[in-house]
């Protein structure tokens, strides 16, 4: 019993999560919301090359990129934003696990219904799917989560014969 609550003690562990995570992106391969972190650094410099060139014909690519994405610098630090909300970060697959524990933290081993609303505020690509995999790995959520109620269990009544038992109105 001792074990159970030190475990529960601990937040997720990074390296089962980073582990499960790989296994959605690679089977999600063509998904841009997962960034690798060589895809996130890719996408902030196509960002900012195409805002060099913004009056000087853009190719297609390099307008979607704008339209969607924004390079934000801070400190020696270079994030991804969100276009027109510089305050909706995109994270790579290897800051999702800060990013929820951090979230998850805030609202103290919250669930889903108290994590996800600061999620889509906070961050544009940690899917719901990333969100549940971090619950599924946090020991205190777990304990914490209520376990599901089940029915009164009523035994068949048995005859043997037909029609033995009747009501009369």
């Amino acid at each position: 019993m001792a074990e159970m609550a030190d475990l529960a003690e601990l937040p997720p562990n990074r390296a089962k999560f980073e582990e499960r995570l790989l296994a959605i992106t690679t089977k999600k391969a063509g998904n841009a919301k997962y960034l690798s972190e060589e895809k996130y650094l890719e996408v902030i410099k196509e960002v900012k090359g195409a805002l060099e060139k913004e009056g000087k014909g853009l190719i297609k690519k390099e307008r979607d990129r704008l339209k969607k994405y924004a390079a934000k610098t801070m400190g020696a630090e270079e994030y991804l934003v969100k276009h027109g909300d510089h305050k909706n970060y995109f994270v790579n697959n290897e800051r999702m696990y800060d990013a929820l524990l951090e979230v998850h933290l805030q609202v103290s081993h919250g669930g889903k219904n108290r994590m996800l609303p600061i999620i889509r505020k906070k961050y544009s690509n940690v899917s719901q799917e990333a969100t549940f995999l971090f619950l599924s790995l946090c020991g205190i959520y777990l304990a914490k989560k209520k376990p599901k109620k089940r029915g009164i269990v009523v035994k068949p009544l048995v005859f043997e014969e037909m029609n033995q038992r009747c009501q009369v109105d």
